[in-house]
């Protein structure tokens, strides 16, 4: 007896639900100076460097992994439903092919109980009849024949279909796990405020490194080293940019130039009493001769603090700029933010804050 081939049904729709995971931002902990290189030792550090951006800020254009991992999610998923919509859909057709085969199965197996009773050769319209259902079940059966050798053909696409289905989400997970298994790696490496020790370390080594020019020391390693670490800076500085602007309860970071038109990445706080910036940072400007007392001072968020007193020879920024600035030493606030543009440089100015225009901070000179 031919029997109907049922073939292989898929599973229900199959949503991963990874949860993207957020990198969080710390606050910066202190760590060991770093001792004189040469050349060699730069270049390797240079590559160090290199590996640290581009493995945990440069992921997908940075801050942006989370949300690229949550794109990549959700296209699975509606890949998935969509799979599923139109592997149902064949499901469907094959499983109406076969219940009427099985029908017709039925009706081939019920005139075969009646061709079991053979009739009395004598009687002539009794064997006409019993011919007449043989040829009426075999013409059926032929049809049921070809109809289950299409059956299984159809079966067999979509069988191949749902192996295919399969692999592709194979695939797709592994490379959603490959994303998830970096972000972990990532938030790990925040978590135990790796990302501030890079930030602070890399200030350290600018500030060695220009030291050295100053002491005419420097090199072509040197100079290409120097382009390379404003390079990162600028990235990390215009991240924190990014990073602030985003967040509801974010900051207003500037680039300020100070001398020799190095810039630094400050929070604007009017809060703040005068401009605060880390020691790596006077280092590369050239001002630790300049440093003065312990004074007190209030920081961001109305909390005291206290630092060597520093005179910033100029500032710049927002096409201002004002000279004999009185600043502080102190340690920097966020990955990519040197430290605060306080009121020692705003009082010189009008200050116009509008979130809603382009640009959003205005600094005009006062009078005008």
């Amino acid at each position: 007896m031919i029997m109907a081939w049922r073939p292989a049904v898929r599973s229900g729709i199959r949503i991963l639900a990874f949860i993207a995971l957020s990198i969080p931002t710390v606050f910066p902990a202190p760590i060991a100076q770093i001792p004189q290189v040469d050349d060699a030792a730069i270049v390797t550090r240079l590559a160090q460097i290199e590996a640290v951006m581009n493995m945990y800020f440069r992921i997908d254009g940075s801050e942006a992994a989370s949300e690229s991992y949550d794109r990549t999610l959700e296209n699975h998923n509606q890949w998935i439903k969509a799979e599923n919509t139109a592997l149902a859909a064949k499901l469907v057709v094959l499983d109406t092919e076969r219940v009427r085969l099985e029908k017709v199965r039925a009706e081939i197996e019920s005139i075969d109980k009646n061709l079991a009773l053979k009739p009395d050769a004598s009687d002539t319209l009794a064997v006409q009849e019993y011919n007449n259902q043989i040829e009426k079940r075999n013409a059926i059966a032929s049809e049921y024949i070809k109809g289950v050798a299409e059956f299984k053909k159809k079966s067999a696409v979509y069988n191949s279909d749902v192996e295919q289905s399969d692999r592709e989400e194979s695939l797709r997970v592994a490379e959603m796990g490959f994303l998830e298994s970096k972000l972990e790696s990532a938030r790990r490496w925040f978590s135990l405020g790796k990302d501030e020790e890079f930030f602070q370390s890399l200030n350290q080594f600018f500030a060695e490194l220009m030291e050295r020019k100053r002491a005419s020391q420097s090199s072509p390693v040197v100079d290409e080293a120097l382009s390379k670490i404003r390079k990162v800076r600028r990235e990390l500085g215009e991240r924190a940019i990014r990073l602030e602007y985003k967040s509801e309860e974010g900051v207003i970071v500037l680039p300020v130039e100070a001398q020799a038109g190095e810039i630094l990445y400050l929070v604007l706080d009017t809060g703040a009493t005068r401009v605060s910036v880390s020691m790596e940072m006077i280092r590369v400007l050239g001002l630790e001769k300049g440093l003065g007392d312990t004074v007190e001072t209030i920081l961001a968020a109305g909390v005291r603090g206290r630092g060597r007193a520093i005179q910033f020879p100029w500032l710049s920024t927002l096409g201002v700029k004002a000279e004999k600035i009185e600043g502080i030493v102190h340690a920097q606030v966020l990955v990519g933010i040197d430290g605060l543009l306080g009121r020692s440089f705003l009082k010189r100015f009008a200050l116009d804050i509008d979130d809603t225009r382009t640009p959003r901070v205005v600094l005009r000179p006062r009078g005008k």
